[in-house]
């Protein structure tokens, strides 16, 4: 893959052949397997296909693009729900309610923790004109399209065109909500989640799943000329899956809430990233942001506000990183954030840190690379084993130098003084408690 990446411009029948060998696995299509799950595969391969075509990478573009036409011819042609003979759609409902089989786990992976790029890719031409290999009826990609658009109802996207534009509605619970007291933002299933499947009694990440690891490169003109920084850029995905673990073990009941609409939640890099920067269970601290969010929509009458915290409210959106302002738990009083984001040849830097700091240079700094529809972890290639990111301050005067747009802002941790809990535990504690 490095000599790929050293030359884009080749586009050889031998780079797409080696590139097909790493990575043009298809996987299978299982008819016990839910169908929403294959359609949310189809639309990542989708987006990742839309972001190599940006990018000037013929070789990777081809096999993104002839992977994603794979998967959906091969699934229009064997999974049950697209046979269109009359026998076919007699028995088609026969596997709607078949739950998966315990090897089907193998697709949690697979299907949950898409590829690197993760950028909304341009607006998806006409199903219809697509030349797809073999003799496959075009038409069965309006049966996709119909079946995807009545998943997702009003909820897509004005002008979208259903699966490969908007994100697939998730299947419906398949466990009993329990009946607890009210806490603002937090659903029944989340309290089952946190106390089920989070892996202890409080809020600490237990679990790492290892993340996809990419060398970033930060290049600043400056007066004494070129300056360059790098890091790497861990990738932990989308997805909260990989993070659950039961201390018991996957039993009937976990099993369940795995595939609960809270569970399966997409676009979570936000919580996934930042959780994993302080160590606290992302899925926690999705928790705690939310029930803040509710509580501030709740109860104040600023609409840019209330617009800025909605975006931690709804599902599989992309959170609002400006939600920092408002929502500043107690677990990350000693830190500093440090989100980078727009154009790499020009990115803007945007700091928050605690308002009663004397010193910010003394804070834990985590930094945060956002594509616009991407959350990374950033880790200073030359302390990789560093626990601090010391870096900052050095990236930030380089910046300067470079005439890059810096925003410090400072936040204020009154959380206390509002009526709202102050910390991930104690949302966490009150959210298990019976």
């Amino acid at each position: 893959m490095s000599d790929f990446i050293a030359n884009r411009s080749d586009s050889s029948r031998e780079m797409r052949e080696s590139l097909m060998a790493s990575e043009g696995h298809v996987a299978d299509i299982r008819a016990t397997v839910p169908l929403s799950r294959y359609k949310q595969h189809a639309y990542m391969l989708f987006r990742n296909a839309g972001q190599t075509s940006t990018e000037g990478y013929i070789s990777r573009t081809y096999v993104a693009w002839k992977l994603f036409l794979t998967f959906l011819v091969k699934l229009m042609n064997e999974h049950p729900r697209y046979k269109v003979s009359d026998t076919s759609k007699k028995t088609s409902g026969l596997y709607e309610d078949t739950p998966p089989s315990d090897d089907e786990d193998f697709l949690l992976d697979e299907f949950d923790c898409p590829q690197e790029n993760t950028q909304k890719p341009p607006a998806p031409t006409d199903t219809t004109g697509l030349t797809l290999p073999g003799s496959v009826d075009v038409s069965k990609l309006k049966i996709l399209e119909q079946e995807c658009n009545s998943q997702l109802g009003d909820g897509r996207a004005e002008g979208g065109s259903g699966l490969l534009d908007s994100p697939v509605t998730p299947p419906a619970d398949v466990v009993p909500r329990p009946t607890r007291s009210a806490l603002m933002g937090v659903k029944p299933l989340d309290r089952e989640i946190l106390q089920h499947l989070l892996g202890g009694r409080d809020t600490c990440l237990r679990l790492i799943p290892p993340p996809q690891r990419l060398l970033l490169h930060l290049r600043f003109s400056t007066p004494q000329g070129i300056k360059q920084i790098a890091f790497h850029r861990h990738d932990f995905y989308i997805s909260f899956l990989r993070f659950f673990n039961p201390p018991g073990g996957w039993g009937p009941e976990q099993q369940q809430l795995k595939n609960t609409r809270e569970a399966i939640e997409t676009n979570r890099c936000f919580f996934i990233h930042l959780g994993i920067a302080i160590n606290v269970h992302p899925f926690a601290l999705q928790t705690y942001f939310r029930h803040i969010a509710a509580s501030i929509a709740a109860k104040s009458d600023d609409d840019f506000q209330k617009e800025i915290v909605q975006s931690v409210l709804n599902y599989a959106g992309f959170v609002d990183a400006n939600a920092l302002v408002y929502i500043w738990p107690k677990e990350m009083q000693r830190c500093r954030i440090c989100l980078i984001s727009g154009d790499l040849k020009h990115p803007i830097f945007s700091c928050f840190f605690p308002s009663n700091v004397s010193n910010v240079d003394s804070l834990n700094d985590i930094i945060i690379h956002s594509d616009g529809s991407h959350f990374t972890l950033l880790k200073p290639a030359v302390a990789e084993n560093s626990a601090s990111f010391s870096v900052l301050s050095t990236l930030l005067q380089v910046a300067r130098t470079a005439g890059c747009i810096i925003q410090e802002i400072p936040v204020d941790m009154n959380h206390t003084a509002l009526g709202f809990p102050d910390s991930v535990a104690e949302v966490f504690h009150t959210a298990t408690s019976s």
